[in-house]
C-alpha cells in the first residue's frame, strides 16, 4: 500500500484542530508510524514517508515554510528525523507526550 496524501484518513485533522502545530505534525507522524508497523515493512521508530513537506502542508492545513520549521524543531528536540523519505523516531515517549496521541485503537480491530 503506497502512503499517499489521499490515504490520510479525513479524521486526522479533525483530531487535531485545536493544537499548536508542533503537537500536529508529532501526532502525525505517530499516527503514520502506528499505520505502517502494522501493515507493512516498517516499525514504531522507522519507515518510509514519500510524502513532500508541500503535501504534509497541504494535509495538515500549514504552510510548507512551517511544516519545514517545525520539522527543524523536531529535529532539535531530538523526537524524530526525515531524510530521504524516511522517518526515524528517536523519543517515541517524547514524541507521543507532545503530540498527545493514545494509539491502540487500530489493533482492537484485529
Amino acid at each position: 500500500m503506497a502512503l499517499t496524501a489521499a490515504s490520510l484518513p479525513a479524521s486526522v485533522n479533525s483530531v487535531f484542530i485545536a493544537k499548536p502545530s508542533l503537537a500536529i505534525e508529532a501526532g502525525i507522524f505517530m499516527e503514520l508510524a502506528e499505520r505502517l508497523s502494522l501493515i507493512g515493512p516498517a516499525t514504531e521508530t522507522e519507515f518510509k514517508c514519500p510524502l513532500s513537506q508541500f503535501v504534509l502542508a497541504d494535509a495538515l492545513g500549514l504552510t510548507a515554510i512551517h511544516v519545514n520549521r517545525v520539522l527543524r524543531k523536531l529535529r532539535e528536540l531530538e523526537l524524530l528525523t526525515v531524510k530521504k523519505g524516511r522517518v526515524h523516531i528517536h523519543d517515541l515517549d517524547g514524541l507521543r507526550t507532545l503530540s498527545g496521541f493514545q494509539g491502540g485503537y487500530l489493533n482492537s480491530r484485529r
